[in-house]
Protein backbone atom coordinates (compact mmCIF):
# COMPACT_ATOMS: atom_id res chain seq x y z
CA UNK A 1 0.00 0.00 0.00
CA UNK A 2 0.77 3.65 -0.82
CA UNK A 3 2.02 5.11 2.59
CA UNK A 4 0.58 8.71 2.76
CA UNK A 5 0.51 11.64 5.24
CA UNK A 6 -2.48 14.05 5.73
CA UNK A 7 -3.24 16.87 7.99
CA UNK A 8 -5.28 15.85 11.38
CA UNK A 9 -7.74 18.89 12.11
CA UNK A 10 -8.29 18.99 15.85
CA UNK A 11 -10.64 21.58 17.71
CA UNK A 12 -10.13 23.17 20.74
CA UNK A 13 -13.26 24.29 22.29
CA UNK A 14 -13.54 27.18 24.72
CA UNK A 15 -16.62 28.26 26.31
CA UNK A 16 -16.96 32.10 27.89
CA UNK A 17 -18.49 34.99 27.36
CA UNK A 18 -18.69 38.41 24.67
CA UNK A 19 -17.83 41.52 26.02
CA UNK A 20 -17.67 44.87 24.29
CA UNK A 21 -13.87 45.62 23.27
CA UNK A 22 -14.21 49.06 25.53
CA UNK A 23 -16.61 49.49 28.42
CA UNK A 24 -16.40 53.21 30.04
CA UNK A 25 -18.67 54.62 32.78
CA UNK A 26 -19.08 58.39 31.89
CA UNK A 27 -19.20 60.80 35.18
CA UNK A 28 -19.25 64.44 35.31
CA UNK A 29 -16.19 66.43 36.51
CA UNK A 30 -18.14 69.76 38.53
CA UNK A 31 -21.08 69.60 40.66
CA UNK A 32 -24.31 70.54 38.82
CA UNK A 33 -28.20 70.29 37.53
CA UNK A 34 -28.66 68.16 34.52
CA UNK A 35 -30.33 70.87 31.86
CA UNK A 36 -30.08 68.35 28.74
CA UNK A 37 -29.57 64.74 27.81
CA UNK A 38 -28.69 64.55 24.56
CA UNK A 39 -28.48 60.68 24.27
CA UNK A 40 -29.98 57.46 25.15
CA UNK A 41 -29.92 54.06 25.41
CA UNK A 42 -28.82 51.91 22.26
CA UNK A 43 -27.22 55.65 20.71
CA UNK A 44 -24.15 55.17 18.74
CA UNK A 45 -21.63 58.32 19.63
CA UNK A 46 -18.76 59.67 18.08
CA UNK A 47 -15.95 60.52 20.96
CA UNK A 48 -16.37 63.92 21.54
CA UNK A 49 -19.86 63.88 21.13
CA UNK A 50 -21.77 66.33 23.85
CA UNK A 51 -24.25 63.75 26.02
CA UNK A 52 -25.29 65.86 28.80
CA UNK A 53 -25.70 69.55 29.31
CA UNK A 54 -25.06 70.73 33.39
CA UNK A 55 -26.92 73.88 33.89
CA UNK A 56 -23.80 76.58 33.05
CA UNK A 57 -25.85 79.90 34.80
CA UNK A 58 -23.23 79.47 37.70
CA UNK A 59 -20.10 78.76 36.19
CA UNK A 60 -20.73 81.82 33.64
CA UNK A 61 -21.14 84.07 36.50
CA UNK A 62 -17.80 82.54 38.20
CA UNK A 63 -15.95 82.67 35.30
CA UNK A 64 -17.13 86.44 34.81
CA UNK A 65 -16.01 87.31 38.36
CA UNK A 66 -12.71 85.41 38.14
CA UNK A 67 -12.19 87.80 35.07
CA UNK A 68 -13.35 90.89 36.19
CA UNK A 69 -10.47 90.13 39.28
CA UNK A 70 -8.00 89.57 36.99
CA UNK A 71 -8.74 92.46 35.09
CA UNK A 72 -8.44 94.58 38.58
CA UNK A 73 -5.33 92.96 39.31
CA UNK A 74 -3.65 94.14 36.02
CA UNK A 75 -4.77 97.89 36.97
CA UNK A 76 -3.49 97.52 40.25
CA UNK A 77 0.12 96.15 38.66
CA UNK A 78 0.07 98.97 36.19
CA UNK A 79 -0.36 101.53 39.35
CA UNK A 80 2.48 99.20 41.33
CA UNK A 81 4.84 99.60 38.30
CA UNK A 82 4.37 103.31 38.08
CA UNK A 83 4.65 104.23 41.97
CA UNK A 84 8.28 101.48 41.57
CA UNK A 85 9.35 103.58 38.66
CA UNK A 86 8.97 106.73 40.65
CA UNK A 87 10.78 105.51 43.91
CA UNK A 88 13.81 104.40 41.83
CA UNK A 89 13.93 107.58 39.91
CA UNK A 90 13.80 109.51 43.72
CA UNK A 91 16.36 106.84 44.45
CA UNK A 92 18.83 107.58 42.27
CA UNK A 93 18.18 111.40 42.68
CA UNK A 94 18.85 111.06 46.26
CA UNK A 95 21.97 109.02 45.95
CA UNK A 96 23.41 111.51 43.59
CA UNK A 97 22.58 114.45 46.19
CA UNK A 98 24.09 112.36 49.17
CA UNK A 99 26.81 111.32 47.13
CA UNK A 100 27.55 115.22 46.30
CA UNK A 101 27.19 115.89 50.51
CA UNK A 102 24.43 117.65 50.02
CA UNK A 103 21.42 115.72 51.68
CA UNK A 104 22.17 113.40 55.07
CA UNK A 105 22.40 109.76 55.30
CA UNK A 106 18.92 109.77 57.03
CA UNK A 107 17.47 111.02 53.92
CA UNK A 108 19.09 108.29 51.91
CA UNK A 109 17.70 105.89 54.10
CA UNK A 110 14.26 106.82 53.91
CA UNK A 111 14.36 106.96 50.11
CA UNK A 112 15.64 103.25 50.14
CA UNK A 113 13.45 101.79 52.31
CA UNK A 114 10.83 103.61 50.29
CA UNK A 115 11.98 102.11 47.31
CA UNK A 116 12.20 98.68 49.05
CA UNK A 117 8.59 98.67 50.10
CA UNK A 118 7.03 100.13 46.82
CA UNK A 119 9.61 96.94 45.22
CA UNK A 120 8.16 94.57 47.33
CA UNK A 121 4.54 95.51 46.47
CA UNK A 122 4.99 95.31 42.82
CA UNK A 123 6.35 91.96 42.82
CA UNK A 124 3.10 91.34 45.32
CA UNK A 125 0.58 92.56 42.71
CA UNK A 126 2.73 90.56 40.05
CA UNK A 127 2.08 87.25 42.27
CA UNK A 128 -1.78 88.10 41.58
CA UNK A 129 -1.52 88.32 38.40
CA UNK A 130 -0.49 84.84 38.37
CA UNK A 131 -3.03 83.29 41.04
CA UNK A 132 -5.74 85.48 39.14
CA UNK A 133 -4.67 84.16 35.61
CA UNK A 134 -5.10 80.57 37.36
CA UNK A 135 -8.45 81.06 39.25
CA UNK A 136 -9.79 82.68 35.31
CA UNK A 137 -8.34 79.04 34.02
CA UNK A 138 -10.23 76.74 36.46
CA UNK A 139 -13.46 79.32 36.38
CA UNK A 140 -13.20 78.29 32.82
CA UNK A 141 -12.46 74.40 32.86
CA UNK A 142 -15.76 74.54 35.35
CA UNK A 143 -17.91 76.33 32.20
CA UNK A 144 -16.56 73.69 30.23
CA UNK A 145 -17.41 70.74 32.60
CA UNK A 146 -20.79 71.75 31.97
CA UNK A 147 -20.68 69.92 28.76
CA UNK A 148 -19.98 66.57 29.68
CA UNK A 149 -18.42 64.65 26.46
CA UNK A 150 -18.15 60.83 24.88
CA UNK A 151 -14.37 59.64 25.63
CA UNK A 152 -14.95 57.01 23.04
CA UNK A 153 -16.57 56.41 19.71
CA UNK A 154 -19.33 53.63 20.57
CA UNK A 155 -22.75 52.74 22.37
CA UNK A 156 -24.88 53.62 24.67
CA UNK A 157 -25.32 50.69 27.18
CA UNK A 158 -26.75 52.44 30.16
CA UNK A 159 -28.37 55.75 30.66
CA UNK A 160 -28.31 56.61 34.53
CA UNK A 161 -29.19 60.28 35.14
CA UNK A 162 -32.42 62.50 33.97
CA UNK A 163 -33.04 66.06 33.14
CA UNK A 164 -33.18 67.80 36.71
CA UNK A 165 -31.16 66.12 38.75
CA UNK A 166 -29.17 67.27 40.95
CA UNK A 167 -25.65 65.57 40.67
CA UNK A 168 -22.49 65.97 42.59
CA UNK A 169 -18.84 65.61 40.75
CA UNK A 170 -17.94 62.21 39.66
CA UNK A 171 -21.73 61.15 39.11
CA UNK A 172 -21.86 58.51 36.72
CA UNK A 173 -24.03 59.79 34.15
CA UNK A 174 -23.64 56.64 31.28
CA UNK A 175 -22.25 53.46 30.20
CA UNK A 176 -20.59 53.29 27.16
CA UNK A 177 -19.30 50.43 24.82
CA UNK A 178 -17.24 49.51 22.18
CA UNK A 179 -19.25 46.87 20.36
CA UNK A 180 -17.33 46.41 16.95
CA UNK A 181 -15.28 44.54 17.54
CA UNK A 182 -16.21 42.10 20.88
CA UNK A 183 -13.92 40.77 23.16
CA UNK A 184 -14.43 36.67 23.34
CA UNK A 185 -12.78 35.61 26.98
CA UNK A 186 -13.48 32.41 27.34
CA UNK A 187 -10.90 29.45 29.58
CA UNK A 188 -9.61 26.50 27.67
CA UNK A 189 -8.58 23.24 29.73
CA UNK A 190 -4.81 23.12 30.60
CA UNK A 191 -3.89 20.24 28.06
CA UNK A 192 -4.50 22.56 25.03
CA UNK A 193 -2.08 24.96 26.48
CA UNK A 194 0.72 23.59 23.69
CA UNK A 195 -1.82 24.01 20.89
CA UNK A 196 -3.02 27.74 21.76
CA UNK A 197 -1.38 30.40 19.70
CA UNK A 198 -1.63 34.23 18.50
CA UNK A 199 -3.88 34.99 15.95
CA UNK A 200 -5.36 31.39 15.51
CA UNK A 201 -8.40 31.39 13.64
CA UNK A 202 -11.76 30.97 16.44
CA UNK A 203 -15.40 30.14 14.53
CA UNK A 204 -17.44 31.58 17.71
CA UNK A 205 -21.25 30.35 18.14
CA UNK A 206 -23.79 31.96 20.10
CA UNK A 207 -27.20 30.68 21.26
CA UNK A 208 -29.20 33.66 19.40
CA UNK A 209 -27.76 32.40 15.82
CA UNK A 210 -26.84 28.72 16.61
CA UNK A 211 -26.84 28.15 13.05
CA UNK A 212 -24.32 30.75 11.93
CA UNK A 213 -20.55 30.55 12.82
CA UNK A 214 -19.16 34.32 13.64
CA UNK A 215 -14.73 33.85 12.85
CA UNK A 216 -12.41 35.39 15.33
CA UNK A 217 -8.95 35.09 16.27
CA UNK A 218 -6.91 34.80 19.03
CA UNK A 219 -5.53 38.23 20.74
CA UNK A 220 -4.21 37.41 24.22
CA UNK A 221 -3.21 33.96 25.98
CA UNK A 222 -2.81 34.18 29.18
CA UNK A 223 0.70 33.40 30.80
CA UNK A 224 -0.64 31.46 33.64
CA UNK A 225 -2.93 28.63 34.09
CA UNK A 226 -5.46 28.89 36.74
CA UNK A 227 -4.51 26.67 39.86
CA UNK A 228 -7.99 25.86 40.77
CA UNK A 229 -9.64 25.39 37.42
CA UNK A 230 -6.80 23.81 35.68
CA UNK A 231 -7.37 26.10 32.84
CA UNK A 232 -5.80 28.85 30.42
CA UNK A 233 -7.95 31.96 29.80
CA UNK A 234 -7.99 33.56 26.32
CA UNK A 235 -9.26 36.62 24.51
CA UNK A 236 -10.28 36.38 21.13
CA UNK A 237 -11.46 39.18 18.87
CA UNK A 238 -14.59 38.91 16.71
CA UNK A 239 -15.24 41.42 14.39
CA UNK A 240 -18.69 42.86 14.83
CA UNK A 241 -19.31 45.50 11.90
CA UNK A 242 -23.10 43.84 11.15
CA UNK A 243 -23.95 44.49 15.01
CA UNK A 244 -25.48 41.26 15.56
CA UNK A 245 -23.41 39.69 18.34
CA UNK A 246 -23.99 41.68 22.24
CA UNK A 247 -22.10 42.29 24.70
CA UNK A 248 -23.23 39.53 27.57
CA UNK A 249 -23.77 36.29 25.08
CA UNK A 250 -23.04 33.04 26.39
CA UNK A 251 -20.70 31.90 23.41
CA UNK A 252 -18.69 28.64 22.44
CA UNK A 253 -15.42 29.19 20.31
CA UNK A 254 -13.73 26.20 18.48
CA UNK A 255 -10.14 26.62 18.23
CA UNK A 256 -8.18 24.86 15.25
CA UNK A 257 -4.94 23.25 16.27
CA UNK A 258 -3.05 21.41 13.03
CA UNK A 259 -1.36 17.85 14.33
CA UNK A 260 0.71 16.24 11.24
Amino acid sequence: KLVTTREVKRMVEMVGTLGGWEEVTVSNEAPGIIQQVLVDLGDKVKKGQRLVLLDPREATLALAQAEANLQAAKKALTQAQAEWRDADINLKRIKELHGEGIIATSQLDVAQTRFDAIEAQAHAREADIDRHRAMVDFARKRLGDTEVLAPIAGEVRQRLVSIGEAVKEKTPLFQLVITDPLKFQGTVPERFAPDIKMEQPVDVQVEAFADRLFPGRVLRVSPAVDAQTRSLSLEIKVPNAQGLLKPGFFAKGQILTNVD
